[in-house]
């Protein structure tokens, strides 16, 4: 608590007739007293908390019986002072907050409300006593601390109750601080963050502050990467918002098994709304594809939201490595320029992606440039809801082709681009490795052309690649599908070339690998012949 803010302590006086007793708060015990707002008073004094005002909260028959006098208690004949005169010794300031209402009404519950937040000073740390209040008086007040709170930035501190009737073998009533519960209206507000915009910062913030006691270090670790990925996740930073979603999955089972406290029941409550928000955001796997598959569904979180700036720059990046593996060559700054050459790198799927691309950075650029600079008009702007999430759906099946081919559901076939027959051991070994299901070999007229290449043709003409080289290329895709694959080689220039594009289109290509046994013959006359016996060794996938 901080020394330079005076405390204010807010209070309820009843109506009944009060027998003195000591109250204890944590280690420290009080003489007995009738009224526990004196007792608090000095408690707090013994912990190096003077109180510097009292607001006391009075209704009309509360100021009757107990105010200047104390209401007798039965028996009692001689009149003894009230809680003003107890107050008065403490040397307090003393605010009354005279003809409170008692509630009996619906305007009366609204004047509750008007009268607790005017009385509540915004300079000093707020100390409350619900010990009196009266029927719905607790409500009334922790719906008007936790307004003030949010809209004003109130300091409270701590919120008490004097529990008369819990007392111990030595007739000592303990004070309870309840302001752990009153802290679920702060843990309200967080979930209600995460629940609305996707953004787990406020509970983050929250479990920092319920384990700052070093207490729960797996606990602290678990909020500490919820904060950083809430962060990534408002920074549109796609490959951090992967990473970090990766590294707070990774925590959840030692975290589920914690036995915690009852002091930390909200941490328990809130741990499953954060793991099941955040969970589809870590890569199911390994490899470019699982990492921009779980961009994309960062980008669908940020939709569900409205989060429409963060979530179109996000989808954007996807869109823009997808595009670097299709047009390379490109620095990232100028690959969407190069938008329309999609379709001839990639047919169908190529253009499907220009099309897209061209939706989302539409919009992304009008949300990041603040639609000025020739962006159409917001009012007159169409689409911004509807199509960030139809994108999304689009790309899945782009990145799922285009970063790492899986297999196909009807299996995988094997396009065999070769100058002679592939051997028993190699296409066994497609079946065995790859999964082949089906062997494929391409038309006689693409199968003549590729092996026999002009060594004198050009695979460039200008900037551009070759037409018959191109014309050699689509022929080969015909037919195939991302999952695919291809066992090519032949002339250098042109199997680099096909294993770029056919890699970049989603079909895994590879050459056949083989060992060299050198057998020596002895002939009759003494000479010796020397034979090489090429044998099959493996499938080596091309890395380019």
């Amino acid at each position: 608590m901080s020394a330079t803010r005076p405390i204010q302590l807010l209070t309820f006086l009843g109506t009944g007739s009060y027998t003195a007793v000591p109250y204890r708060l944590a280690a420290q015990c009080t003489a007995p007293e009738p009224f526990v707002q004196v007792a608090l008073v000095k408690l707090l004094a013994q912990q190096a908390r003077p109180v510097e005002r009292v607001t006391v909260c009075l209704t009309a028959a509360a100021a009757e019986h107990n105010w200047e006098l104390a209401r007798l208690a039965k028996g009692e004949t001689s009149p003894r002072p009230g809680l003003e005169p107890g107050l008065q010794a403490c040397g307090v300031v003393i605010e009354p907050v005279e003809s409170f209402p008692e509630g009996r009404t619906e305007a009366e519950l609204w004047t509750m409300f008007e009268r607790i937040t005017a009385a509540i000073r915004p300079d000093h740390d707020l100390v409350v006593d619900v010990t009196h209040g009266f029927r719905c008086f607790p409500i009334v007040l922790c719906i008007a601390l936790a307004f003030l709170k949010q809209v004003q930035g109130l300091h409270l501190r701590q919120v008490y109750y004097g529990a008369f009737d819990a007392k111990d073998e030595q007739g000592v009533a303990p004070v309870f601080d309840l302001s752990p519960l009153l802290e679920l209206l702060d843990w309200s507000t967080a979930v209600s963050q995460l629940l609305d915009t996707g953004n787990a910062t406020r509970l983050a913030n929250r479990i920092a502050a319920a384990t700052q006691d070093g207490a729960q270090p797996a606990l602290r670790e678990y909020g500490q990467a919820v904060g950083d990925l809430a962060a990534a996740l408002s920074a549109a930073a796609a490959a951090a918002t992967a990473t970090r979603a990766a590294a707070l999955a990774a925590l959840w089972p030692q975290v589920a098994q914690l036995d915690l406290p009852p002091e930390l029941a909200p941490v328990q409550q809130v741990l499953q709304p954060i793991r099941e928000r955040y969970a589809p955001l870590a890569p199911q796997g390994e490899g470019l594809a699982a990492q921009l598959q779980a961009q994309l569904a960062a980008a669908q979180l940020l939709f569900d939201h409205r989060q429409w700036q963060a979530g179109y720059t996000l989808l954007e990046e996807v869109q823009l490595e997808i595009m670097g593996r299709l047009l390379p060559g490109s620095k990232r700054a100028t690959v969407g320029s190069r938008v329309e050459q999609l379709p001839n790198r990639a047919g169908a799927y190529g253009a499907r992606l220009a099309a897209s691309y061209r939706i989302v950075s539409r919009h992304r650029n009008a949300l990041n440039h603040a639609w000025q600079g020739g962006q159409q008009d917001f009012a007159t702007h169409q689409g911004l809801e509807e199509d960030g999430p139809r994108e999304v759906a689009t790309m899945q099946p782009l990145v799922a082709a285009f970063a790492d081919p899986p297999l196909r559901q009807d299996g995988r076939r094997l396009l065999v681009v070769l100058n002679h027959d592939p051997t028993a051991e190699q296409l066994a070994d497609a079946e065995r490795e790859l999964q082949v299901t089906a062997v494929v070999y391409p038309a006689p007229e693409h199968r003549a052309a590729f092996a026999n290449v002009d060594a004198t043709a050009d695979l460039l003409e200008g900037r551009q690649i070759a037409p018959w080289l191109v014309q050699l290329h689509h022929g080969l895709l015909t037919g195939l599908q991302p999952g695919d694959c291809a066992l090519i080689q032949g002339e250098p220039g042109v199997t680099c070339y096909l294993v770029q594009q056919f890699e970049r289109q989603g079909i895994a290509c590879y050459h056949a690998t083989t060992r060299r046994d050198s057998v020596d013959e002895t002939q009759s006359d003494g000479s010796v012949i020397k034979r090489a016996v090429f044998r099959h060794v493996k499938l080596r996938r091309y890395r380019v």
